[in-house]
This record gives structure tokens, C-alpha cells and sequence, in this order.
């Protein structure tokens, strides 16, 4: 009787282990009440909590169109690929993530700053901090442009710099259904981000550019060669769109040739250091090979728009008989403008 009281005891210890040893399967298996069986992100977030990336809320919510603070984005990123090191003293939840980051170097904003930590990101700084994750130094633009040329986002509305549409926000369901892609393209690991000038910039744009690009190009390089005050500034172009590179290479101007014949699109220069004279002076440039003349009110809205608070930033929309143009500063970086421009 005891032997089989004893076999009945290890089978039932057995039968324990296996269940343990067994993942859990609840968070494939748990209902958010505000993620439905349909949404289009459901799957990715399944993974993500299963994989201990995201967590949903205590009352049974997700709330996947929330957006994610810069401390939030860092835990998430960092958590699918590796671990955080441990903080001595814990003042604020997401210290362990931004010790992690500022020692590879990453351009969080948040490292000293809990206002900064509990700010909404955008997809450009989404953009800058993977590019930084992989070895690069580059700036919002660009980063954009090399998670577009190896496939790691095919933007927004299209693969364009201008589809990613990096001002937007990023949503809990966008984030991780971007880190579930950057694990289905096969990156494993986070590096550091090169000290500036130590590491050349990456990029794989397509070879043919449309006719616009290239008439713009031409343009802007005679421009260059006109004066030693563009010395250290080359251009790159790729398709339907190109760079201007400065100092360090980082890219002082883009131009995007959106416009398809019978459509109302509009072309997109960004200036992404519209404090530098010459920066705008390249952008003017490109602006006049599109047809657009350059008026003192144009020249006005792009040289204030540095010194704008975030409060005081707007659309500053000029229209007339020949062009419909947009000029938009960045809120959230001050030497950035965004012109939308279409020559009637």
C-alpha cells in the first residue's frame, strides 16, 4: 500500500513538472477587451506580450492606439533584443533603459529630463533610435531613408521619406508591430551609435531617379561647385529623392519628387538644418528649379521659423496664381522645416 501511495506521489510530482515546464500560454490566449479579434494588429501583440515586451492593463485593456512616451519606446525596444543593467538607485521606472541607451550612445532626450521621458515620440525619433541600434549615426532623414532602403518599414501611407510620415506620433499597437517586424528581418542584437565622423553613412538607393530629381540635382551640384562656402557639401540621389549632405555628413536638405501626373500630390523639400544659411540657400535653390519664386514673404516664413516656440509653430500656407506652398516647422526640432510645394 505504501509503494503505491509513494508511486502515486511521484507521478502526481511528475505530472506537476511537466505542466511547469509548459510556457504559458496566457497572453496568446487572454482577451483585451479593447483589442478585437479582427484588429489589424492583434497577432503582433499577442507576440509582443507573450514575449514579455508589452504588457496590457490591469483592467483588462491594451489600449493600442495610446501613444508611447520615449522611456516607454526604450523598454519595449530594448526588452525584445537584450537585458537592461542593473541601477543602484532607482528613482524612476525606466532608469535601467536609459542607463542603457546613453552608454551606446543613443539620442534619447530623456536621460536627465523626466518631462522628456513622459513625452510622446514620433516615428522619425523611432526611426533615429533603430538606426543608431545598428551601428549608424545619422540624422532623423536619413535614418528614415536606411529603415526604407533595407526594408525595416515600408512607411506609412508609402515608401517614401515623406509616406513614413515621421512627425506622427507612434501608437502601442505601431510599436510593436515595428519591433516584431525588426525581429522577423532577422536583427538580433543592439550596438552603439559611432561618435560623429567616425563611421561613414549607409545607404543603398535605387539607382534610376525620376527626371525631376535629377533636374534638381544638377541644379543644386552647379550651386555647390559656384562656391567654396558649400566645400564640404555632396549630394546623393536615389529614385524620387534626393540628399544633400554637409558637414559630418549629416543631411542638411532633402527634396522628394511626389508629384504624379493627374494626381494633386505635392513635393516635399525638408530643410534639417534650417539654421545654417547655406542649408537654406540649397533649399531656396531647389525650390526655384521646381518654379518656385523665391519672395520675401517665402524667405520670412523659412529664416523665423527656427526661433519659434513649440507653442507659437503653425502652417504657413502661400498661395497664388503659379505655386500652392506649405511651409511646416517641426515642433519637436526647431532646425527642421518641412515644405510642401506644388507649381500650378
Amino acid at each position: 500500500m505504501k509503494q503505491l501511495f509513494r508511486m502515486f506521489c511521484i507521478s502526481c510530482i511528475a505530472f506537476i513538472m511537466v505542466l511547469a515546464s509548459i510556457p504559458s500560454t496566457y497572453a496568446a490566449t487572454v482577451t483585451f477587451t479593447d483589442v478585437s479579434t479582427n484588429f489589424w494588429a492583434r497577432s503582433a501583440i499577442e507576440w509582443g506580450v507573450q514575449n514579455n515586451i508589452i504588457t496590457g492593463y490591469t483592467d483588462k485593456t491594451f489600449r493600442p492606439n495610446n501613444n508611447v512616451t520615449e522611456a516607454e519606446f526604450l523598454a519595449m525596444y530594448i526588452r525584445a533584443f537584450d537585458v537592461t543593467p542593473a541601477v543602484k538607485e532607482l528613482k524612476h521606472w525606466a532608469d535601467p533603459a536609459y542607463a542603457y541607451a546613453v552608454g551606446k550612445n543613443w539620442p534619447v532626450l530623456g536621460y536627465n529630463s523626466t518631462t522628456n521621458r513622459n513625452k510622446a515620440v514620433t516615428r522619425g525619433f523611432v526611426a533615429q533610435i533603430i538606426a543608431s541600434s545598428q551601428g549608424l549615426n545619422l540624422d532623423e532623414t536619413s535614418s528614415v531613408q536606411f529603415l526604407l532602403n533595407e526594408n525595416l518599414s515600408a512607411g506609412k501611407t508609402s515608401a517614401t521619406v515623406a509616406g513614413y510620415q515621421p512627425n506622427d506620433k507612434i501608437t502601442r499597437a505601431e510599436t510593436v508591430v515595428f519591433i516584431k517586424r525588426l525581429r522577423d528581418a532577422g536583427i538580433k542584437k543592439l550596438d552603439s551609435r559611432p561618435v560623429l565622423g567616425s563611421e561613414p553613412i549607409v545607404e543603398t538607393p535605387k539607382a534610376d531617379v525620376t527626371p525631376r530629381v535629377q533636374k534638381v540635382e544638377e541644379a543644386v551640384t552647379k550651386l555647390i561647385e559656384s562656391s567654396s562656402t558649400y566645400k564640404n557639401v555632396s549630394t546623393k540621389s536615389g529614385n524620387d529623392s534626393m540628399l544633400v549632405f554637409g558637414i559630418g555628413s549629416e543631411v542638411y536638405v532633402s527634396y522628394e519628387d511626389n508629384v504624379t501626373p493627374g494626381t494633386s500630390a505635392y513635393d516635399l523639400v525638408r530643410i534639417s538644418k534650417a539654421t545654417d544659411k547655406a542649408a537654406r540657400d540649397i533649399a531656396y535653390k531647389i525650390l526655384e528649379t521646381l518654379g518656385v519664386k523665391i519672395t520675401p514673404e517665402i524667405k520670412k516664413a523659412i529664416e523665423d521659423a527656427p526661433n519659434l516656440s513649440a507653442d507659437e509653430v503653425k502652417d504657413i500656407r502661400i498661395q497664388n496664381t503659379n505655386v500652392d506652398i506649405s511651409i511646416r516647422p517641426s515642433k519637436f526640432d526647431q532646425d527642421t522645416i518641412n515644405i510642401s510645394v506644388k507649381v500650378k
